[in-house]
């Protein structure tokens, strides 16, 4: 059997605890009015918060550690995270300005000293990826997702923010109609197709 650095690495790489860095320290200022006493990863989406997709999400693929890097209503999240997780490894970090995403993690630094792996994941986005797939690469991996159109005249997070009020009060509502679920599919297609498909 041959051995490459790529395959040497990708075993030990199996062995050794990921750490995830979450950066929740937005304002969620294109959200408002959601976010005025929300923060937008506590927002709920089919009646789960954004931040426990996340979470979950990292869980599963494997990671062990979580740096949450707070800042707007940073507590709420905090209580969240305590209560809902208990089980998890964790620790808190303050972003005491918000200076952006750099910054963010910047502000994560100690404790990031000595981290082999690093997964770093915005505490407002759900996707819905291979994990395992970028958790066995040998290489660092960034993923991302073109978008199709030019979408500067719309106004895109207001429609998000309405999509999403709507889909809660939906669940809340426990419909499951096909009619009025598929209207709403058709109506959303043409600016979230990614949505309207699943």
């Amino acid at each position: 059997m041959k051995f490459t650095a790529g395959k040497v690495l990708q075993f030990l790489f199996q062995f050794s605890p990921m750490k995830a860095i979450i950066p929740v320290a937005g304002a969620g200022t294109q959200l408002r009015p959601l976010t005025y006493t929300q923060p937008k990863p506590l927002i709920p989406v089919a009646g789960k918060p954004i931040i426990s997709f996340i979470v979950d999400q990292l869980k599963a693929a494997g990671v062990v550690e979580f740096v949450f890097v707070l800042g707007y209503l940073g507590e709420k999240i905090r209580d969240f995270i305590e209560q809902q997780y208990p089980e998890i490894d964790k620790t808190f970090v303050e972003q005491a300005q918000r200076l952006g995403s750099g910054h963010a993690i910047w502000s994560a630094r100690e404790q990031l000293r000595g981290t082999d792996e690093l997964m770093i994941y915005f505490g407002d986005t759900i996707v819905e990826m291979d994990f395992d797939e970028i958790m066995k690469s040998p290489h660092s991996c960034l993923a991302i997702k073109k978008v199709q159109e030019d979408i500067e005249n719309f106004s895109f997070n207001t429609s998000v923010s309405s999509f999403m009020i709507a889909v809660n009060e939906l669940t809340a509502q426990k419909c499951n109609s096909r009619e009025v679920l598929e209207q709403l599919a058709i109506l959303i297609s043409p600016y979230a197709p990614h949505i309207a498909e699943e």
